[in-house]
């Protein structure tokens, strides 16, 4: 199996887009949406990178990436952030995001940005693959 990586998008189009372009890229991928995310459910999945789209001004996706980076189980896990809205991407970078996607994006950027991400990942998370 491939490296797994979580995606959290609300829009489905969107979200299948995705999903097809990193199966194709040979990634393991779960979607969740906004109101399914949670650390169990992450820690759960064991990804090797999350993707995470921002939805609008607000705390609730700044709070969870906080979260995530603060918490031993989840820390290590790259995480990049997507919106149309560069003003957002600037903003939750601040909440210890990883890198940011603008959409909509280059497919070969996309994917060269993820791979970034997935080599400078830990190698202690892949010890058990």
């Amino acid at each position: 199996m491939g490296k797994r990586i979580l995606v959290i998008e609300n829009d489905p189009g969107i979200k299948e887009i995705l999903n097809l372009i990193l199966e194709l890229e040979g990634f393991e991928v779960m979607d969740l949406k906004h109101a399914e995310f949670s650390v169990s459910r992450i820690v759960n999945f064991n990804p090797h990178l999350i993707l995470m789209d921002i939805l609008r001004p607000g705390n609730l996706e700044r709070k969870f990436c906080q979260s995530l980076k603060l918490s031993a189980k989840t820390n290590h896990i790259p995480i990049i952030l997507m919106s149309t809205l560069e003003r957002l991407i600037i903003d939750f970078r601040m909440s210890g995001a990883n890198d940011s996607i603008l959409k909509p994006f280059m497919l070969d950027t996309f994917i060269e940005t993820i791979k970034k991400h997935l080599k400078l990942a830990p190698k202690e998370l892949f010890a058990s693959e």
